[in-house]
Protein backbone atom coordinates (compact mmCIF):
# COMPACT_ATOMS: atom_id res chain seq x y z
CA UNK A 1 0.00 0.00 0.00
CA UNK A 2 1.11 3.78 -0.15
CA UNK A 3 2.07 4.38 3.38
CA UNK A 4 4.43 1.51 3.47
CA UNK A 5 6.26 2.91 0.52
CA UNK A 6 6.60 6.50 1.81
CA UNK A 7 7.11 5.89 5.72
CA UNK A 8 8.66 2.46 5.66
CA UNK A 9 6.78 -0.81 7.59
CA UNK A 10 7.73 0.94 10.37
CA UNK A 11 6.86 4.58 9.89
CA UNK A 12 3.50 4.08 11.30
CA UNK A 13 0.69 2.73 12.98
CA UNK A 14 -3.17 1.77 11.30
CA UNK A 15 -5.67 1.55 14.50
CA UNK A 16 -9.00 0.53 14.61
CA UNK A 17 -11.24 2.72 16.33
CA UNK A 18 -12.81 2.54 18.72
CA UNK A 19 -11.25 -0.89 19.61
CA UNK A 20 -8.11 1.25 19.73
CA UNK A 21 -6.74 -2.33 18.57
CA UNK A 22 -3.52 -2.40 15.93
CA UNK A 23 -4.40 -3.39 12.33
CA UNK A 24 -1.30 -4.98 10.49
CA UNK A 25 -1.08 -3.78 7.09
CA UNK A 26 -1.85 -6.65 4.83
CA UNK A 27 -5.66 -6.70 6.63
CA UNK A 28 -6.13 -3.17 5.80
CA UNK A 29 -5.62 -3.94 2.49
CA UNK A 30 -7.17 -6.64 2.07
CA UNK A 31 -10.39 -4.31 3.28
CA UNK A 32 -9.51 -1.45 1.29
CA UNK A 33 -10.20 -3.90 -2.00
CA UNK A 34 -13.49 -5.20 -0.44
CA UNK A 35 -14.69 -1.89 0.57
CA UNK A 36 -14.08 -0.90 -3.14
CA UNK A 37 -15.90 -3.45 -4.82
CA UNK A 38 -18.86 -2.60 -2.29
CA UNK A 39 -18.20 0.89 -3.75
CA UNK A 40 -18.25 -0.37 -7.52
CA UNK A 41 -21.55 -2.71 -6.44
CA UNK A 42 -23.64 0.13 -4.66
CA UNK A 43 -22.40 2.45 -8.10
CA UNK A 44 -24.17 -0.35 -10.40
CA UNK A 45 -27.06 -0.64 -8.65
CA UNK A 46 -27.71 3.01 -8.61
CA UNK A 47 -27.22 2.91 -12.21
CA UNK A 48 -29.96 0.31 -12.79
CA UNK A 49 -32.49 1.93 -10.31
CA UNK A 50 -32.24 5.13 -12.10
CA UNK A 51 -32.69 3.66 -15.34
CA UNK A 52 -36.16 1.66 -13.87
CA UNK A 53 -37.11 4.93 -11.90
CA UNK A 54 -36.71 6.91 -15.79
CA UNK A 55 -38.46 4.16 -17.65
CA UNK A 56 -41.96 5.47 -19.11
CA UNK A 57 -43.37 1.89 -19.13
CA UNK A 58 -43.97 -1.59 -16.51
CA UNK A 59 -40.22 -3.03 -16.04
CA UNK A 60 -39.41 -6.51 -15.67
CA UNK A 61 -36.08 -7.38 -14.47
CA UNK A 62 -34.41 -11.05 -15.78
CA UNK A 63 -31.19 -12.75 -14.30
CA UNK A 64 -28.85 -12.36 -17.23
CA UNK A 65 -28.08 -10.82 -20.23
CA UNK A 66 -28.78 -13.43 -22.78
CA UNK A 67 -32.37 -13.56 -20.93
CA UNK A 68 -32.73 -9.94 -22.67
CA UNK A 69 -32.38 -11.00 -25.98
CA UNK A 70 -34.42 -14.02 -25.58
CA UNK A 71 -37.54 -12.23 -24.73
CA UNK A 72 -37.11 -9.25 -26.84
CA UNK A 73 -36.10 -11.15 -29.76
CA UNK A 74 -39.49 -13.24 -29.18
CA UNK A 75 -41.78 -10.50 -29.06
CA UNK A 76 -40.42 -8.98 -32.79
CA UNK A 77 -41.55 -12.40 -34.08
CA UNK A 78 -44.59 -13.00 -31.84
CA UNK A 79 -45.84 -9.53 -32.72
CA UNK A 80 -43.82 -7.58 -35.66
CA UNK A 81 -43.78 -4.49 -35.71
CA UNK A 82 -45.90 -3.53 -32.14
CA UNK A 83 -43.78 -1.59 -30.02
CA UNK A 84 -42.79 -4.47 -26.48
CA UNK A 85 -44.97 -2.87 -23.75
CA UNK A 86 -42.27 -3.65 -21.22
CA UNK A 87 -38.89 -2.48 -20.52
CA UNK A 88 -36.94 -5.66 -20.23
CA UNK A 89 -33.44 -4.89 -17.77
CA UNK A 90 -30.66 -7.29 -16.80
CA UNK A 91 -29.44 -7.46 -13.13
CA UNK A 92 -26.42 -7.97 -13.57
CA UNK A 93 -26.08 -4.15 -15.40
CA UNK A 94 -25.95 -2.99 -19.06
CA UNK A 95 -22.63 -3.81 -20.58
CA UNK A 96 -20.60 -6.84 -21.63
CA UNK A 97 -18.66 -5.84 -18.53
CA UNK A 98 -21.12 -6.29 -16.07
CA UNK A 99 -21.99 -10.04 -15.45
CA UNK A 100 -23.12 -9.89 -12.02
CA UNK A 101 -26.81 -11.30 -12.75
CA UNK A 102 -28.27 -14.16 -11.49
CA UNK A 103 -31.36 -15.32 -9.53
CA UNK A 104 -29.53 -13.94 -6.09
CA UNK A 105 -28.58 -10.31 -7.47
CA UNK A 106 -32.19 -10.39 -9.00
CA UNK A 107 -33.73 -10.49 -5.86
CA UNK A 108 -31.40 -8.30 -4.45
CA UNK A 109 -32.84 -5.89 -7.43
CA UNK A 110 -35.87 -6.32 -6.02
CA UNK A 111 -35.53 -5.62 -2.42
CA UNK A 112 -33.88 -2.35 -3.74
CA UNK A 113 -36.53 -1.47 -5.72
CA UNK A 114 -39.19 -1.28 -2.75
CA UNK A 115 -36.76 0.33 -0.50
CA UNK A 116 -36.21 2.71 -3.07
CA UNK A 117 -38.73 3.43 -5.85
CA UNK A 118 -42.29 3.85 -6.19
CA UNK A 119 -42.70 1.99 -10.00
CA UNK A 120 -44.22 -1.06 -10.87
CA UNK A 121 -41.46 -3.56 -11.47
CA UNK A 122 -41.96 -7.31 -12.23
CA UNK A 123 -38.62 -9.92 -11.43
CA UNK A 124 -38.87 -12.93 -13.58
CA UNK A 125 -36.91 -15.78 -12.16
CA UNK A 126 -35.81 -18.75 -13.88
CA UNK A 127 -37.78 -22.25 -13.13
CA UNK A 128 -34.67 -23.83 -11.63
CA UNK A 129 -33.13 -24.90 -8.42
CA UNK A 130 -31.31 -21.00 -7.69
CA UNK A 131 -34.55 -18.99 -9.48
CA UNK A 132 -36.86 -21.40 -6.96
CA UNK A 133 -35.05 -21.07 -3.71
CA UNK A 134 -34.20 -17.34 -4.27
CA UNK A 135 -38.00 -16.77 -5.49
CA UNK A 136 -39.25 -18.33 -2.24
CA UNK A 137 -36.55 -16.25 -0.37
CA UNK A 138 -38.77 -13.28 -1.12
CA UNK A 139 -41.65 -14.14 1.42
CA UNK A 140 -39.38 -12.75 3.79
CA UNK A 141 -38.54 -9.34 2.16
CA UNK A 142 -42.50 -8.20 1.88
CA UNK A 143 -43.78 -10.39 -0.67
CA UNK A 144 -46.92 -12.42 -0.15
CA UNK A 145 -48.79 -15.22 -2.71
CA UNK A 146 -50.30 -13.48 -5.52
CA UNK A 147 -51.85 -15.27 -8.04
CA UNK A 148 -50.45 -18.50 -7.75
CA UNK A 149 -47.82 -20.58 -6.36
CA UNK A 150 -45.84 -19.10 -8.80
CA UNK A 151 -46.42 -15.17 -8.45
CA UNK A 152 -45.57 -13.36 -5.38
CA UNK A 153 -46.42 -9.69 -4.99
CA UNK A 154 -45.51 -6.90 -2.24
CA UNK A 155 -47.56 -6.01 0.59
CA UNK A 156 -46.82 -2.03 -0.02
CA UNK A 157 -45.09 -1.72 -2.96
CA UNK A 158 -46.16 -2.10 -7.16
CA UNK A 159 -43.57 -4.89 -7.40
CA UNK A 160 -44.19 -8.49 -8.23
CA UNK A 161 -41.89 -11.67 -9.00
CA UNK A 162 -42.74 -14.28 -11.26
CA UNK A 163 -41.19 -17.56 -11.48
CA UNK A 164 -40.63 -18.83 -15.61
CA UNK A 165 -44.15 -20.38 -16.75
CA UNK A 166 -44.18 -23.56 -17.73
CA UNK A 167 -44.82 -24.68 -21.24
CA UNK A 168 -47.14 -27.75 -21.71
CA UNK A 169 -44.60 -30.66 -22.52
CA UNK A 170 -41.92 -29.02 -19.79
CA UNK A 171 -44.29 -30.09 -16.94
CA UNK A 172 -41.78 -32.93 -15.89
CA UNK A 173 -38.73 -30.35 -15.55
CA UNK A 174 -40.54 -28.27 -12.36
CA UNK A 175 -41.60 -29.11 -9.00
CA UNK A 176 -43.20 -27.89 -5.94
CA UNK A 177 -39.59 -28.37 -4.40
CA UNK A 178 -36.50 -26.03 -5.69
CA UNK A 179 -33.97 -29.17 -5.93
CA UNK A 180 -36.42 -30.81 -8.28
CA UNK A 181 -36.82 -27.39 -10.44
CA UNK A 182 -34.43 -27.29 -13.70
CA UNK A 183 -36.73 -24.54 -16.25
CA UNK A 184 -34.59 -22.02 -18.35
CA UNK A 185 -35.73 -19.59 -20.39
CA UNK A 186 -33.70 -21.90 -23.03
CA UNK A 187 -36.29 -24.99 -22.46
CA UNK A 188 -38.77 -23.03 -24.40
CA UNK A 189 -37.06 -23.74 -27.63
CA UNK A 190 -37.60 -27.62 -29.36
CA UNK A 191 -35.14 -30.15 -27.71
CA UNK A 192 -33.56 -30.57 -31.82
CA UNK A 193 -32.44 -26.55 -31.76
CA UNK A 194 -30.82 -27.06 -28.32
CA UNK A 195 -28.87 -29.80 -29.33
CA UNK A 196 -28.11 -28.30 -32.87
CA UNK A 197 -25.87 -25.74 -30.33
CA UNK A 198 -24.55 -28.03 -27.81
CA UNK A 199 -26.71 -26.42 -24.76
CA UNK A 200 -29.05 -29.79 -23.92
CA UNK A 201 -27.35 -31.46 -21.08
CA UNK A 202 -27.13 -34.84 -20.67
CA UNK A 203 -30.61 -36.43 -18.90
CA UNK A 204 -30.34 -35.50 -15.02
CA UNK A 205 -31.21 -39.30 -14.50
CA UNK A 206 -30.56 -42.08 -16.96
CA UNK A 207 -33.29 -42.41 -19.46
CA UNK A 208 -35.03 -39.13 -17.96
CA UNK A 209 -36.21 -36.49 -20.63
CA UNK A 210 -35.31 -33.88 -18.05
CA UNK A 211 -32.24 -32.13 -18.75
CA UNK A 212 -30.46 -29.03 -17.96
CA UNK A 213 -28.96 -25.88 -20.29
CA UNK A 214 -25.16 -25.82 -20.93
CA UNK A 215 -23.63 -23.26 -18.41
CA UNK A 216 -20.95 -22.24 -21.19
CA UNK A 217 -21.39 -18.44 -21.65
CA UNK A 218 -20.00 -18.79 -25.14
CA UNK A 219 -22.53 -21.41 -26.34
CA UNK A 220 -25.30 -19.18 -25.23
CA UNK A 221 -24.00 -16.13 -26.67
CA UNK A 222 -23.44 -18.06 -29.76
CA UNK A 223 -27.25 -19.24 -29.61
CA UNK A 224 -28.66 -16.05 -28.45
CA UNK A 225 -26.90 -14.11 -31.56
CA UNK A 226 -28.88 -16.88 -33.88
CA UNK A 227 -31.93 -15.93 -32.77
CA UNK A 228 -33.01 -13.06 -35.29
CA UNK A 229 -32.25 -15.91 -37.75
CA UNK A 230 -34.56 -18.81 -36.58
CA UNK A 231 -38.05 -19.05 -38.18
CA UNK A 232 -41.21 -17.60 -36.12
CA UNK A 233 -42.53 -21.20 -34.91
CA UNK A 234 -39.55 -21.31 -33.09
CA UNK A 235 -40.71 -19.04 -30.63
CA UNK A 236 -44.53 -20.55 -29.90
CA UNK A 237 -43.93 -20.83 -26.32
CA UNK A 238 -42.98 -17.45 -25.32
CA UNK A 239 -46.99 -16.66 -26.10
CA UNK A 240 -47.16 -18.26 -22.50
CA UNK A 241 -44.36 -15.95 -21.20
CA UNK A 242 -46.42 -12.89 -22.99
CA UNK A 243 -49.65 -13.72 -21.61
CA UNK A 244 -48.54 -14.07 -18.30
CA UNK A 245 -46.62 -10.82 -18.53
CA UNK A 246 -49.66 -8.67 -19.65
CA UNK A 247 -51.95 -10.18 -16.67
CA UNK A 248 -49.57 -9.29 -14.33
CA UNK A 249 -48.43 -6.27 -15.84
CA UNK A 250 -51.90 -4.19 -17.71
CA UNK A 251 -51.29 -5.20 -21.54
CA UNK A 252 -53.53 -6.75 -23.63
CA UNK A 253 -53.50 -10.72 -24.36
CA UNK A 254 -50.85 -11.38 -26.69
CA UNK A 255 -52.21 -13.53 -29.63
CA UNK A 256 -49.43 -15.65 -32.22
CA UNK A 257 -49.21 -17.10 -35.23
CA UNK A 258 -45.83 -18.22 -36.63
CA UNK A 259 -45.49 -16.85 -40.20
CA UNK A 260 -43.62 -19.82 -41.49
CA UNK A 261 -43.94 -23.66 -39.58
CA UNK A 262 -41.20 -25.73 -40.89
CA UNK A 263 -42.23 -27.77 -43.78
CA UNK A 264 -39.90 -30.25 -43.43
CA UNK A 265 -41.90 -30.73 -39.93
CA UNK A 266 -45.20 -32.05 -41.68
CA UNK A 267 -44.45 -32.11 -45.58
CA UNK A 268 -47.28 -30.68 -48.36
CA UNK A 269 -50.09 -31.09 -45.63
CA UNK A 270 -52.58 -28.53 -44.41
CA UNK A 271 -52.35 -27.39 -40.37
CA UNK A 272 -54.54 -25.77 -38.04
CA UNK A 273 -53.00 -23.76 -35.33
CA UNK A 274 -55.17 -24.64 -31.57
CA UNK A 275 -54.81 -22.52 -28.53
CA UNK A 276 -54.19 -24.48 -25.54
CA UNK A 277 -55.63 -23.27 -22.16
CA UNK A 278 -51.74 -22.28 -21.40
CA UNK A 279 -51.60 -20.00 -23.86
CA UNK A 280 -49.08 -21.82 -25.55
CA UNK A 281 -49.95 -22.91 -29.15
CA UNK A 282 -50.70 -26.08 -30.42
CA UNK A 283 -50.08 -27.36 -34.16
CA UNK A 284 -52.90 -29.79 -35.97
CA UNK A 285 -51.67 -31.64 -38.99
CA UNK A 286 -54.67 -32.49 -41.35
CA UNK A 287 -54.63 -36.55 -40.38
CA UNK A 288 -55.86 -35.34 -36.85
CA UNK A 289 -52.50 -35.77 -35.23
CA UNK A 290 -52.46 -32.65 -32.50
CA UNK A 291 -49.27 -31.09 -31.40
CA UNK A 292 -49.86 -30.68 -28.47
CA UNK A 293 -52.40 -33.60 -27.54
CA UNK A 294 -55.25 -30.66 -25.87
CA UNK A 295 -56.48 -27.52 -26.94
CA UNK A 296 -59.47 -25.35 -28.68
CA UNK A 297 -59.07 -24.21 -32.11
CA UNK A 298 -56.88 -21.12 -32.50
CA UNK A 299 -59.24 -18.27 -33.50
CA UNK A 300 -57.39 -16.23 -36.07
CA UNK A 301 -57.00 -18.77 -38.77
CA UNK A 302 -57.72 -22.07 -39.32
CA UNK A 303 -55.73 -23.45 -41.21
CA UNK A 304 -52.05 -22.14 -43.14
CA UNK A 305 -50.74 -24.57 -46.08
CA UNK A 306 -47.24 -26.16 -45.97
CA UNK A 307 -47.31 -27.47 -49.54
Amino acid sequence: MGMERHFGDQGFRIIDLPSGVQIDPETFSEFGHAFAAFSRTRAFDQRVLDHIQRSARPVVIVEGKYDVLHIQTAWEKVRPGTPIPWEIIPSGGFSTQENRGGAEMLRTMLRACCLHLERPVLGLFDHDREGAEQFKSLNSDGFQQGTERTHLKHANKPAQALLLPVPSNRMKFVSERPKSCFLSIEHYYADALLKQFSLADDPIVADSEVFTIASDSRKKGKFAESLPSLDNSEFASFALLFNRLSQLLGNEPVDFLPQSPPAAAFGSQTISFWRLPSGAVGICRCDGARIPSSGAPYPRSESQSTG
